[in-house]
């Protein structure tokens, strides 16, 4: 089933990877996944629902958006949904450090100041 994502823009499933292209035929992002739980822990994946998140996130970025402001909001969602899915697959953490850690990613002023750039954040945003 194909992702939806602005017309200058295409997804493309495969076997454990979606790519993100744009309307020259270049690859924007290879977002990996695997939905067997163990390989998943090992190497750190997303499931194939969260890789398509991503990737719909990826092609909905705006044409100008700096490329090194979308690869940190991308390692910052991965971080996320690895710790997300980490307690939920192996209970490795508790759930108030998932919380802790989650949040500290989350308000990470890189990060903040990378989604100011993609336009995810108001202008008027204060940033730290």
């Amino acid at each position: 089933m194909p992702l939806s994502s602005p017309p200058s823009r295409f997804v493309e499933e495969l076997q454990g990877c979606i790519i993100v292209w744009d309307q020259d035929g270049q690859a924007l992002a290879y977002v990996h996944y695997d939905d067997n739980p163990v390989r998943r822990g090992f190497a750190k994946l997303l499931t194939r629902d969260k890789a398509r998140q991503v990737a719909g996130n990826i092609a909905k970025l705006a044409a100008d958006a700096t490329p090194g402001a979308a690869l940190t909001i991308c390692e910052r969602v991965a971080e996320v949904q690895a710790l997300l899915n980490d307690h939920i697959a192996c209970g490795k953490l508790s759930a108030a450090n998932v919380i802790a850690k989650a949040q500290s990613v989350l308000t990470d002023p890189e990060l903040l100041r990378a989604m100011l750039d993609v336009g995810y954040l108001p202008p008027n945003t204060p940033i730290e």
